[in-house]
């Protein structure tokens, strides 16, 4: 029995009341085979919403606007936040931060938005639960010189509150002319309010750094991965070589993935023999298997320890989930954040489409979504009460680290220290955590006088300082 569904409902507001008008439809719709649709009458279906919003929105519509709305609804109803439609702008800043540069204050950010799922526990790694939120701050860009961390909250830029906008929006805003200023408020935490004014710089995504440390152990910082990440990596390994460390550290802490491909051919500089990862898709009947070459560039004598944290996802998982269950690295820190999927992006009409198309499992078998990668030795970064948010408030408020550095052109560790402790000697109300202050008044200083951060400091970093010293006990 055929039966016709009342579905336009008209909303005429006279004298401030609503009111409601209900139209029999033209639309004839059989109930007995509602759910034996076939694709062909879906795509029928969406024609006629189309044409009929078109002829009957009270004011008139844009095709190209209706069109996207629609696409971004499709991908919304995945329930994916790593599936996406994507504009044309959206393809561009993709292709800037994966292979090129752009002029910002360097930092990659999403839309956090509540969990409809309580079950999904990667909404308990940020404390922010719906706001634009700071992924990662990139390694020399204004954000990071001045302390901003990666699960940050952006209220506002230039005073205006950006809770209501969408992604490209507050990029919009955070972008300008080389040398601008930018005013960025930041929420950490519950109750700590920041506020940075930056200088927007020509952001030039360098995503390997390496050093020695203490003479003999390699240090390797992967800030993100990229097409040229894998290249600069094995150049990074062959300089090492020249200079015969013992030992190796490789940093991926902050680091929230990229190109995956990297990551493999990253892994296969190491590993000797076994399986880096395997993927599978919808329609793949067996997973794929990616092995180790015999290309192997470094040496199987040479000690490795991975540093993680709760930031490092996706490609970072892939890469140090190798190295783990080959038994090929030590990893420490905290547990990795658990993004186990990975993402095609493909060219559309007027856009793209940014879509998860298949999992990743480590060598083991496991999938790490929603469960991440755990370390052998656990250091975890400071989780901060509201009484230690209210207090670190307090302290910037006051501006008392812009006056201890002050016309500074030169400092030292220990300075920096010395000023810490008389901080909280003069104010015992003041219990902060010391590395984090002074890691802060660290960076500040750097950005104050546009000088270059070092590519580590084991002062304040207590997780560096545990790899060298575990590194240390296996040379003796």
């Amino acid at each position: 029995m055929k039966n016709k569904f009342l579905i336009c409902v008209y909303f005429l507001l006279t004298l401030g009341i609503s009111s409601l008008v209900i139209v029999e439809s033209i639309f004839a719709f059989d109930e007995s085979n509602s759910n034996k649709l076939s694709r062909s009458n879906y795509e029928q279906m969406m024609i006629q919403a189309f044409e009929f919003v078109k002829e009957n929105y009270v004011d008139p519509v844009n095709d190209e606007v209706i069109f996207e709305g629609a696409l971004k609804g499709i991908f919304q109803a995945l329930g994916d936040p790593y599936s996406q439609y994507l504009t044309k702008k959206d393809l561009e800043e993709i292709s800037k931060t994966t292979v090129g540069d752009y002029v910002g204050i360097g930092i990659s950010i999403i839309k956090k938005m509540h969990s409809q799922d309580k079950q999904d526990k990667t909404k308990d790694l940020d404390t922010n639960s719906a706001c634009v939120s700071i992924v990662t701050p990139f390694e020399g860009g204004p954000a990071y010189k001045a302390g901003i961390k990666s699960g940050d909250c952006i209220t506002a830029v230039d005073s205006k509150s950006v809770s209501s906008m969408e992604v490209d929006q507050v990029v919009d805003l955070l972008k300008g002319k080389e040398g601008t200023k930018v005013k960025v408020s930041i929420l950490r935490g519950k109750n700590l309010t920041l506020d940075f004014e930056l200088t927007r710089e020509k952001i030039e995504i360098q995503t390997i750094k390496y050093d020695v440390i203490n003479s003999d152990i390699g240090y390797i910082r992967i800030v993100s991965f990229n097409p040229h990440t894998s290249g600069a990596f094995s150049k990074a390994l062959g300089n090492l070589k020249s200079k015969n460390i013992k030992s190796l550290i490789l940093d991926l802490r902050l680091n929230t993935g990229g190109y995956f491909q990297a990551a493999i051919k990253m892994a296969d500089d190491i590993l000797s023999k076994g399986t880096i990862v395997s993927t599978k898709s919808r329609n793949s009947s067996k997973p794929v298997d990616y092995k180790a070459s015999s290309k192997q560039v470094l040496p199987s004598d040479i000690k490795i320890v991975a540093l993680i944290d709760r930031s490092s996802a996706s490609a970072s998982e892939v890469f140090v989930g190798a190295l783990k269950d080959n038994k090929r690295a030590y990893i420490i820190g905290e547990k990795s954040y658990g993004k186990g999927l990975i993402q095609h992006v493909v060219p559309f009409y007027t856009g793209g489409f940014k879509i998860t198309s298949s999992k990743y499992y480590t060598p083991s078998g496991k999938s790490i979504h929603k469960v991440g990668i755990e370390p052998d030795l656990e250091i975890k970064s400071p989780d901060f009460s509201e009484e230690e948010a209210l207090i670190y408030k307090e302290i910037f408020d006051k501006k008392l680290v812009e006056s201890f550095l002050k016309d500074k052109k030169s400092i030292t560790e220990q300075e920096i220290d010395f000023f810490v402790e008389n901080l909280i000697k003069e104010n015992p109300k003041y219990k902060v955590d010391k590395e984090f202050l002074g890691k802060y008044v660290f960076f500040n200083y750097y950005q104050d006088n546009n000088k270059e951060l070092p590519i580590y400091n084991l002062h304040y970093d207590k997780v560096l300082k545990a790899a060298c010293e575990y590194l240390s006990k296996l040379g003796t």
